[in-house]
């Protein structure tokens, strides 16, 4: 850092004085106005990398129902791409990944909610007595709904964005100690470490290549995607284990770390061995003569097992909600802080005199966010589009006033929970901000609006809850990600405003794709668990927001397997806080347990077990730049990329086994891709064979820690949900 440190009074977040009257100015590593950053080329290649990582990342959340931060590979691929351009800078390349987040961030908001509508059509024609009373989408984008699958996320995302604008000076230049904000800080480094680009790109590149070579072998049917067995406990109930060969499985559990994978594991081994034998005894189906079916040979094992499962997963439903309340009241000092701190700052643009205005200093390129009044106006512009959408699915014209109040709703929940997520985003980053655990909390709120203004008989009731779930969800998504990015932003000296234009930029694009992607996946592979397709994408949280309405409106919310949920919950946020005051290094936080059992135990078995590559290879899952995350990153990003791919086929096709060469795939030869994936990435986490490591700490005379306050005490993680 600059050893000429300025000092200037700067005021604390709930605008007193920090005690001592004045505090260091912290300097930028880029001082200067002379790089040019919103360029024709950073915002073209900005643009295309939000589409590209916004429809792997959809992939991913539909599969496991979490989604990894794309600020880094953006990085990387923007520092390769405009490194052949003259005159790139570091701050043209820090747009780009601006730019690109934004599709990962709205991917976390769509396939959290969107999904549900295609959920609640599959149960009703299932004959489902959840779903009897209600009417969803059979696809995303005939008869009119690609129109809605593209506005409500991208009007979403701009509500997060214009939200983030007030909260950023209160979140990151003002807050005393500052938030860790791990992702942008990352990113930041892996920017100002450009001069070492090939040994990055390098690292997500061999990592892009495994993983997309061994989901194209998966669906040529070279093994057996889920290898499983089972046995029958007491010549009884049926105990079903499997496992999940996915790379981008084992890649993220290497992204979360130990502490999120050691939750995982323990939430699948309850729910696989105490709570679905417990239910199925509590509630009679503990029975012998139940598989007499056994003793001719004719037992499944995993369809009967499954079955139960899909009665106790409501477990998880519950701590999910449990989960999203506790976490409103964990950061309710900060959010009210951040909240007053948006007013004082509408005031003083809009309720200052005149005389007092002139008073007013030049504002610095690095401190210029859009002025206070362009996002009153974007607030405005959105929320009136909003109220029309809703409007056409809310018994139209009839219940005008409902719909009013609705779109006022979605907005202050919008900016309630987009202020949630921003502050996670700096206490444990966006890939471990619980953003569907808040959608779930406010899904819940926005059902019983619903109920009460239009009645359980409405058709669309359960339809119009989901999309206004979306909203909210897409903006908490991209708030969350926007302050990782004006993080980066500020210890590169990039310009705020131009961030916040770009983010836009990125949220037009990404918004774009949505509905086909979703088409493609839905047609090629199914999307969740009414679909008719046996190996469909789980979409676990886009059944919940659709469940939720749907249980309210029907009266069969099962209260039973829910209020045992938030009961066990409870037990958790208990033994959690008995843990952080005991100094525990290991942490229960509530809504990983949540993912835990409600998912099925076949994808955390593989996180789990990328998680221990920490041990293996000695490394530290915090340092978010290093090339084991970096591979880690690739490993992602062509699985789910390969993915999509394939499904372009498929869906032409109209066949999940047009591609499937090898019939009956083999189980053992599962073996082969597992050692692979594993052996890979402690070899890289251990060694850094890409030419040099790239990480947090390196030697740089660019402190990126911000060192002149030290760091958070608290090492609350949560994962995402």
């Amino acid at each position: 850092m600059d050893s000429s440190k300025r000092i200037e009074p700067v005021n604390s977040v709930a605008g007193q004085s920090d005690g001592q009257g004045e505090r260091e100015e912290f300097v930028p590593y880029v001082t200067h106005d002379d790089y040019p950053e919103l360029t024709v080329k950073a915002v073209v290649l900005g643009a295309v990398l939000a589409m590209v990582l916004g429809a792997a990342n959809v992939y991913l959340g539909l599969l496991v129902g979490m989604t990894v931060s794309a600020s880094i590979p953006a990085s990387v691929v923007s520092m390769a791409i405009l490194g052949c351009f003259k005159n790139s800078n570091i701050l043209e390349n820090n747009i780009v990944q601006t730019a690109a987040s934004a599709g990962e961030a709205l991917a976390a908001g769509v396939m959290f909610t969107l999904p549900g509508l295609l959920v609640i059509q599959q149960g009703r024609d299932a004959g489902d007595p959840t779903f009897e009373k209600s009417v969803g989408w059979t696809s995303f984008i005939s008869d009119g709904n690609y129109l809605y699958s593209w506005l409500i996320p991208f009007l979403g995302g701009l509500l997060g964005i214009a939200w983030s604008i007030p909260l950023r000076r209160a979140l990151i230049v003002e807050i005393d100690p500052p938030l860790r904000f791990p992702e942008g800080v990352a990113t930041a480094e892996v920017l100002k470490s450009g001069e070492k680009k090939g040994s990055a790109v390098k690292a997500v590149g061999a990592g892009g290549l495994v993983g997309g070579t061994l989901s194209l072998l998966q669906q040529f049917g070279c093994w057996d995607g889920t290898p499983n067995f089972g046995w029958l406990y007491n010549n009884m109930y049926p105990v079903y284990f499997g496992f999940s060969v996915k790379p981008a499985l084992m890649a993220v559990g290497y992204i979360v770390g130990p502490q999120v994978g050691a939750v995982l594991f323990l939430g699948a081994f309850i729910n696989l061995f105490v709570i679905v034998p417990s239910s199925a005894k509590i509630n009679g189906r503990w029975d012998e003569a139940s598989w007499n079916v056994t003793k001719q040979g004719e037992f499944n094992y995993e369809n009967v097992f499954l079955e139960e499962f899909t009665n106790t997963r409501y477990m998880g439903v519950g701590l999910m909600l449990i989960g999203a309340v506790w976490s409103l009241i964990s950061i309710r000092k900060p959010l009210v802080t951040a909240t007053k701190f948006g007013f004082r700052e509408f005031k003083s643009k809009f309720c200052t005199k005149k005389g007092e205005q002139d008073k007013q200093v030049v504002v610095k390129r690095t401190d210029r966010d859009i002025p206070l009044h362009w996002v009153l106006f974007t607030v405005v512009a959105t929320l009136v589009p909003l109220y029309i959408i809703f409007s056409i699915f809310g018994e139209g014209g009839s219940a005008w006033g409902y719909n009013v109040v609705m779109a006022f709703i979605v907005g202050i929940a919008s900016f309630l929970f987009s202020a949630v997520a921003a502050y996670m985003a700096g206490l444990v980053g966006s890939s471990n901000n619980p953003v569907s655990g808040v959608t779930i909390c406010a899904s819940l709120v926005i059902s019983l609006c619903i109920d009460g203004f239009y009645g359980s008989d409405s058709e669309f009731g359960a339809a119009l809850a989901v999309l206004m779930s979306c909203a909210v969800a897409s903006a908490c998504a991209i708030s969350s990600d926007n302050m990782q990015d004006l993080k980066c932003s500020y210890l590169l000296g990039g310009t705020p405003w131009r961030q916040e234009l770009i983010m836009g930029v990125g949220v037009t694009a990404a918004s774009l794709i949505t509905g086909p992607v979703l088409e493609v996946l839905n047609v090629a592979y199914g999307i969740g668990g009414n679909s008719p397709k046996p190996d469909a994408l789980e979409a676990p949280q886009a059944t919940v927001i659709a469940s939720i309405p749907a249980f309210i409106a029907t009266g069969t919310m099962p209260w039973g397997y829910i209020g045992s949920g938030i009961g066990l919950g409870v037990f958790i946020i208990i033994c959690d806080i008995l843990l952080q005051r005991s100094k525990f290094n290991f942490r229960l936080p509530v809504l990983a347990f949540a993912i835990a059992i409600y998912l099925p135990p076949d994808y955390l078995i593989p996180i789990f077990v990328g998680a221990l590559v920490h041990f293996a290879a000695n490394t530290s899952s915090e340092d978010h730049a290093s090339e084991g995350i970096l591979y880690a990153a690739g490993l992602v990003a062509g699985d789910c990329l390969m993915g999509v791919i394939i499904a372009i086929p498929l869906a032409i096709a109209g066949s999940s086994s047009y591609l499937t060469f090898i019939t009956p795939a083999p189980m053992w030869a599962a073996l082969f891709p597992l050692f692979i994936l594993w052996l890979s990435l402690v070899y890289v986490a251990k060694y850094n064979p890409f030419a040099g490591r790239v990480s947090a700490g390196s030697d740089s005379d660019f402190d990126m820690k911000d060192s002149r306050y030290p760091e958070p005490e608290t090492t609350e993680r949560v994962t995402v949900a």
